[in-house]
């Protein structure tokens, strides 16, 4: 699991294509959920996308959440075998709920 965040002036749209070109570049084959709306730092509205594929033989899970507010384009990416990532999906949500963006 990773976040990052660096400045940006688009979407949180334009965020997550730009990240989701650069993730399926990882993956073998992939399986892409449609992006759902989600509220992350309290009330930041961001968008959450659920990935399948393979990378090098290993089958994986993957969420990944994007925001922008004030010029930040914020980014969680978690990555895991299939069925693990469901195991700390709860610890994602709070940290989620719980980061700090700058605004």
């Amino acid at each position: 699991m990773a976040f990052a965040a660096q400045p940006f002036s688009g979407t949180n749209q334009d965020l997550l294509n730009e990240q989701l070109t650069a993730l399926k570049q990882d993956f073998d084959t992939y399986r892409e959920l449609p992006a759902s709306q989600i509220t992350i730092s309290r009330d930041l509205p961001a968008l959450s996308v659920l990935l399948t594929g393979s990378s090098n033989s290993s089958q994986l899970d993957c969420e990944l959440v994007t925001a922008t507010s004030a010029g930040t384009g914020v980014v969680m990416e978690a990555i895991a075998p299939t069925g693990q990532l469901s195991k700390v999906q709860n610890d994602l949500n709070q940290m989620l709920k719980t980061l700090q963006v700058p605004r």
